[in-house]
């Protein structure tokens, strides 16, 4: 979550709330499990280019020679 959204959801719910503590009773996930870490790369990012890399290979197979130059 963008940390502008976690402080704008904080304002209207007017309680304060541990980053640590479980959402639930019981629950062993919280507020910083979902935290997004701005200083490890994005997991999803690094699989939509690997994702993009081999998409467009696929697509450049499909084309003559001619065709991938222009």
């Amino acid at each position: 979550l963008p940390k502008e959204k976690i402080e704008s959801t904080m304002r209207v719910s007017g309680k304060h709330v541990s980053v640590d503590a479980p959402f639930a009773e019981g629950e062993d996930n919280s507020l910083l499990d979902v935290l997004e870490n701005s200083d490890s790369p994005v997991a999803d990012r690094e699989l939509l280019n690997e994702s993009l890399s081999k998409e467009i290979e696929r697509a450049f197979s499909t084309l003559t020679e001619r065709e991938r130059v222009i």
